[in-house]
Formats: C-alpha cells, structure tokens, sequence
C-alpha cells in the first residue's frame, strides 16, 4: 500500500474537498466572500496537516514486548 504524504493529506485533499464543494474562490464574488473561503481552506489544511501530525505520532508508538522468562541460577541442589 502506497504512503500517504503530508503534502496531499495537508493540501491535495483540502483543496479537493472544497473544490467539489464549490467552495474554491472565484472572480466576481464579493471580497469578503472570496476572503471566507480562502481563510476556510488555509484553515482546513492546518488542521489537516495536524491530523496527520497526531495520527502519524499514534501509530508508531513502540509495542510493548512480551515478558520472557529468565531462569535463575540454582544455588543449592538439595
């Protein structure tokens, strides 16, 4: 399976999402709309990128390892 990296899940998938939204910015909208959906995309891929950030942090965490049993010395035989 091919690796996910940061750059599409932080930017590709964001600007994907809000293209088929029809959420992109475009000529002929009013200022502060076009201002909206520009903030709502940078918005969308910090929090893409944090996602990312947190998952990748999760799943690499170290397994613990199965305790394995060390014999002791026998000292006296009786």
């Amino acid at each position: 399976m091919p690796e996910v990296t940061p750059i599409v899940v932080g930017i590709v998938i964001p600007t994907l999402t809000a293209w088929l939204s029809d959420q992109l910015p475009r000529p002929g909208l009013p200022t502060a709309e076009i201002e909206r959906r520009v903030r709502n995309i940078a918005l969308a891929c910090l929090t893409a990128f944090g996602v990312y950030y947190i998952v990748e942090k999760i799943s690499k965490v170290p397994v613990a390892s199965q305790p394995t049993v060390v014999s002791k010395p026998i000292l006296f035989k009786w």
